[in-house]
């Protein structure tokens, strides 16, 4: 490693900013005709991206659906937990046939701020896999339904503790 690298990496860290990001949900329903039975749907937990120190460059951090954090930029990830929210559906038991859940999380990108009024971006919101977008239609008695989501994170982004929220929207047909 050169020595002028050396440098840029310990200017880096000395000049390290610390976030920490938690995004929470809200659930919308629309339930289309009469349900036969119970049948369930919930969301709990929040999308908690976690802390991050950036040497002012401008980068993202992605929290896939099972939790796991990846960068790009200068960006390192720190040791706070990234919790994401779990959304379950239960379908009408003692019935013929599955249900339609339609799912989306809206809206596409999300401002979140600081008690500054600092905001970042969250978007690329992911659902079941890190591949499925948040808008699909299933058929089905049970769906468990983990998300993910991008934070973009700005070159001159100031420090704090950043909070916001998104919709997660369902019909059951």
């Amino acid at each position: 490693m050169s020595a002028a690298h050396e440098q840029t990496q310990k200017r880096c860290l000395q000049s390290a900013l610390k976030r920490r990001v938690l995004l929470s949900s809200m659930a919308l329903a629309s339930l289309a005709g009469a349900p036969a039975q119970a049948q369930s749907f919930s969301c709990a937990g929040t999308l908690g991206f976690g802390d991050y120190t950036t040497c002012g460059l401008a980068g993202t951090a992605t929290l896939d659906v099972n939790g796991a954090r990846t960068t790009t930029g200068c960006i390192s990830a720190g040791s706070a937990p990234t919790p994401t929210p779990l959304c379950t559906f239960i379908g009408p038991l003692g019935t013929f046939g599955s249900p339609q859940i339609q799912f989306s999380v809206t809206p596409g990108s999300v401002a979140i701020q600081n008690s500054a009024l600092n905001t970042m971006k969250i978007n690329n919101f992911k659902c079941l896999t890190s591949s499925v977008a948040c808008n699909f239609t299933r058929t089905t008695m049970f769906l468990s339904i983990p998300i993910g989501a991008r934070l973009n994170i700005g070159a001159s982004q100031p420090a704090g503790s950043y909070s916001g929220s998104f919709t997660v929207n369902y019909v059951i047909n």
